[in-house]
């Protein structure tokens, strides 16, 4: 029997006691959760087991799953980067979003290794078609995100550096039917890239979207209502929008093009000056000397100037995970990096089960309630930003949010894709709960639903597991931060 039968039909108490043998068992576990998301072929893994994004192949999904399951699931990670190079941008689409080199953003068909998707995919295929183009076909392919390409680059160069270069050298049939290896779709990522990041005038990587029915913020986090104005107002999307976890990605794919050993010589000097480019405006353009605190992005207005959204967001934090920072001098690193950790850990974006996508101070920024918005906790944030803890020196707070987000997936019995958090910190780990509470304080709002058996979250949990190590010694700063918490 497949696995996911068996966990769609047990019961809340039967979840919550697997998820807890899975934290408090030994490794490696009975059963293995990344099978409940794993697509038949080659093609990686679906982005959850909800209706919504069941039978939807992710880019970012599948990468930032396959980043966390790099040392367990070497096989799986393999099968997720050749999925990527088959589906990568071949030639520019207005409707589609695609161009050459670009890493697709969702991918759905009719058909999987002889299988039918049922009728409610199906539905949701063919309403994605009328928008993001494929009519006619059996598919649609949509490349609408910005933050997957560099990302596929640091996928592949993490690969590597555990399992050796050898998946370079491997080839699969691209969009266009011709053969390209591993090594090639990296390049043309990087090539990609390097184009988006020099016609930006602020030397940022940004994100514009070409379908004006495209997904207008094309990071991580991609709902209408994400980036936001201290004022509440939306960003001016025509002009570009630099996101602050996105340079660290950027950062970290010319980087990795360095290391690799992609393109030419010409090449390396080129991404050298970009990366310490991209390094140097983030912290200039970005940075909140009076906070202490990065900007969550930059927008520019219609008259040129560039604005920082000046509103307190998780997404900072994820710089920690990257090189951009850490490749500092240690001494202009740590302010840096204690400012991130402060304001992660105060009451701003601090909850029980892990970091809150936007601070407390901008509850009423907006009317209603949003998919990324102070009630929201995504468990997938929360292990990013431990990851960063960890490559930061401080495992101990690493260790603190690991515990936070084990806790919320014991106590739902679920891999959710997001849990809703009140004002004042209550979790909501029933679904339908957090819908019903949520609602009656909106009413007529369509509230988000959290999709189940997310899989960076089931990825995550995974991650957590495995990593059965001793701490070493609390450093003084790990004590500060950690002798002031009240949750």
């Amino acid at each position: 029997m497949h696995p996911l039968h068996g966990w769609l039909r047990a019961s809340r108490p039967q979840r919550q006691q697997a998820i807890r043998a899975l934290f408090g068992g030994t490794w490696p576990p009975v059963q293995d959760y990344a099978e409940l998301v794993k697509v038949p072929g080659q093609w990686g893994v679906f982005a959850s087991l909800g209706p919504h994004f069941h039978y939807a192949v992710f880019g970012r999904d599948s990468i930032e799953t396959a980043e966390d399951l790099v040392a367990t699931h070497p096989a799986l990670v393999h099968d997720i980067i050749l999925a990527l190079c088959r589906l990568q941008g071949t030639t520019t689409n207005p409707i589609t979003e695609e161009e050459p080199g670009k890493i697709h953003h969702e991918h759905r068909t009719l058909h999987l290794d002889g299988f039918t998707i049922p009728p409610h995919s199906q539905r949701i295929l063919h309403d994605l078609q009328q928008v993001w183009g494929g009519l006619g076909t059996n598919e649609m392919t949509y490349y609408g995100s910005h933050d997957a390409t560099p990302l596929f680059v640091r996928l592949v160069g993490r690969y590597v550096a555990r399992y050796g270069g050898s998946i370079l050298d491997e080839q699969c049939v691209c969009r266009n039917r011709q053969p390209a290896t591993v090594r090639a779709c990296a390049a043309a990522a990087l090539a990609w890239l390097t184009e988006k990041v020099e016609a930006y005038p602020p030397g940022l990587f940004a994100y514009q979207r070409l379908n004006p029915q495209g997904i207008a913020n094309q990071d991580w986090k991609d709902s209408q209502t994400s980036h936001l104005h201290a004022d509440g107002s939306l960003p001016n999307f025509t002009q570009g929008i630099a996101s602050i976890e996105m340079q660290g990605y950027a950062y970290d794919a010319f980087r990795t093009g360095i290391t690799l050993r992609l393109g030419t010589i010409s090449d390396h000097h080129r991404w050298a000056a970009l990366a310490h480019r991209l390094q140097q405006q983030t912290l200039r353009l970005l940075w909140w000397p009076d906070a202490p605190y990065f900007a969550q992005a930059l927008d520019i207005d219609h008259t040129g100037r560039v604005r920082q959204l000046a509103t307190v967001t998780s997404d900072p934090a994820a710089l920690l995970d990257s090189h951009l920072l850490h490749d500092l001098p240690a001494e202009q690193a740590v302010p840096y990096i204690q400012a991130l950790v402060r304001m992660v850990y105060s009451p701003e974006l601090l909850t029980p089960i892990g970091i809150r996508s936007r601070a407390v101070r901008h509850w009423a920024l907006l009317p209603y309630i949003d998919y990324h918005g102070p009630n929201t906790v995504w468990p997938k944030e929360t292990f990013d930003i431990a990851k960063g803890f960890r490559r930061a020196g401080l495992p101990h707070l690493a260790a603190d949010l690991e515990r936070r987000l084990a806790h919320s997936l014991e106590e739902a019995g679920e891999f959710s894709e997001f849990f809703y958090v009140s004002r004042d910190g209550k979790v909501w780990y029933d679904r339908g709960e957090a819908l019903a509470h949520f609602g009656a304080e909106s009413p007529g709002q369509t509230l988000p639903v959290p999709e189940p058996g997310q899989a960076w979250t089931i990825a995550a949990a995974i991650r957590i597991a495995s990593q059965q190590q001793q701490l070493p010694p609390l450093t003084a700063f790990e004590h500060a931060i950690l002798s002031t918490l009240h949750l």
